[in-house]
């Protein structure tokens, strides 16, 4: 549709915004629930909260909010590239005091770290040796099987 969430709440209603919170809270997607807590008639919530999900207003500002929700929550390449050069120069320091001591905060860097590497593979920003040297097998397979085919068409 192309119109931003500034648009939409324009095209909405108070309780219809608040319907569709209420809807995307704790992700349980109850519509009757939403409605109710909304503010709308509890005894004809079940059919009207079924009617406003079909709303194309309702329906697309539920898609923003969520969008804005996964952009605001997960970390984009360059917050991870921010914070693996701040654990390279030893700028992140978990200060935990606990019967383990400094072993504790070592774990919980390594967990960081690893967290911040998946969410790198995520985002495409390693080149695994494997499956580069997996590419170049399967590239010379196919190489030797076109020269294969060659020798037997020259042969004919």
């Amino acid at each position: 549709m192309g119109i931003t969430l500034a648009d939409l709440r324009k095209k909405l209603t108070d309780k219809q915004q608040k319907f569709c919170r209420e809807y995307l809270k704790n992700y349980d997607f109850n519509a009757t629930q939403a409605y109710i807590n909304a503010g709308y008639n509890p005894k004809s919530a079940r059919s009207n909260a079924s009617r406003l999900l079909q709303n194309e207003y309702v329906q697309a500002y539920l898609k923003e909010i969520i969008k804005e929700d996964e952009e605001k929550d997960i970390a984009d390449i360059s917050e991870i590239t921010k914070f693996l050069s701040k654990v390279l120069r030893g700028e992140v320091k978990d200060t935990v005091v606990t019967a383990q001591g400094l072993k504790e905060a070592k774990t919980m860097v390594k967990d960081r770290l690893k967290a911040s590497e998946l969410l790198g593979k995520r985002y495409g920003m390693f080149i695994d040796v494997h499956e580069v040297t997996d590419k170049r097998s399967k590239i010379d397979e196919l190489i030797e099987q076109i020269d294969g085919l060659k020798e037997k068409k020259d042969k004919k």
